[in-house]
């Protein structure tokens, strides 16, 4: 597997420097719980736990919510080998790790349920994941689910980043048949697509789309642009 565990320290550097300074609605900063999970058992067992937080929700207020992590070995592993996933273990370096080892290869679930419904789409027009590291490929299934039990999954594939962080968004649009104000219930099932691999994953929030925000960027430098050469 890639040292990208050890590089976590100074890649944490650089994407702070990069990423906003915060989101219209933060689902998890994995900054409120410590939890880990170990599977060294044989292909299909599983493990899970559970942490609490409290998703600020601008409008609203603070929305108790639960963070469940369920971990499975997907295949038989060499002696000693295991599937893990730590949050929050490292001192001032809130991140979500999950990591293979040799020859084996896991999935991760992790489901937010909140007691209140979060209306997603008054805060934005997709669900942003920053990212510190990926390995390898992704495949992600993500869930949303409203208080009528009414569910939309979409599955899409997370390109690897080469020890490099970066954000991978996924439009609110494209969950159909949900009531996207009107959210209990948001999961994603992770696998990747080799063994001895792994990420590191920052946040999960809910921002306007990256796209807008390029468009509006640049609206806003050629504002500035056109005010220098008027003082001209």
């Amino acid at each position: 597997m890639k040292s990208f565990i050890k590089a976590i320290g100074a890649t944490a550097l650089l994407a702070a420097s990069t990423m906003p300074a915060h989101a219209d609605l933060m689902l998890d900063g994995f900054d409120q719980y410590d939890l880990q999970l170990f599977d060294t058992s044989g292909d299909g067992t599983s493990v899970d736990g559970t942490g609490n937080l409290v998703i600020n929700v601008p409008g609203v207020g603070p929305v108790p919510a639960e963070a469940f992590y369920q971990l499975n070995a997907l295949t038989d592993g060499n002696l000693g080998s295991m599937v893990t996933t730590s949050v929050d273990t490292a001192p001032d370096l809130d991140v979500l790790v999950f990591s293979e080892g040799t020859n084996r290869q896991g999935e991760l679930t992790l489901t937010y349920s909140s007691v209140a419904p979060i209306p997603f789409a008054n805060f934005g027009t997709a669900i942003k994941f920053d990212y510190l590291d990926i390995d390898e490929d992704l495949d992600a299934e993500i869930t949303l689910c409203d208080s009528t039990a009414a569910c939309s999954t979409v599955v899409v594939t997370i390109p690897g980043s080469d020890d490099m962080p970066g954000t991978f968004s996924v439009n609110l649009s494209s969950f159909v048949g949900v009531n996207l104000f009107d959210i209990v219930s948001a999961s994603a099932l992770v696998t990747s697509d080799g063994d001895n691999a792994g990420f590191v994953l920052d946040q999960i929030s809910v921002v306007p789309e990256p796209a807008t925000l390029g468009v509006l960027g640049l609206g806003l430098m050629g504002l500035g642009l056109r005010r220098r050469k008027a003082a001209k």
